[in-house]
């Protein structure tokens, strides 16, 4: 709730969710992040040698 305060009472309401804006952002993380798991393989998140990624349950793609 306090990383998106800015945002919490936002004038543009999302037709996905009557709620805070972090609660939107999260969801759209854990979204993104089970494609990924879809297209790479879960082992390649539960089995990495890295616990940064073992740990991940979400993700943000970014557009350049």
């Amino acid at each position: 709730m306090n990383t998106f305060i800015s945002q919490k009472d936002a004038s543009f309401p999302s037709h996905e969710l009557d709620g805070p804006f972090c609660e939107l952002a999260r969801k759209i993380q854990i979204e993104q992040y089970q494609t990924m798991v879809t297209c790479i393989g879960r082992e390649w998140f539960y089995e990495h040698p890295s616990p940064l990624i073992r740990a991940m349950r979400g993700l943000v793609y970014l557009k350049r």
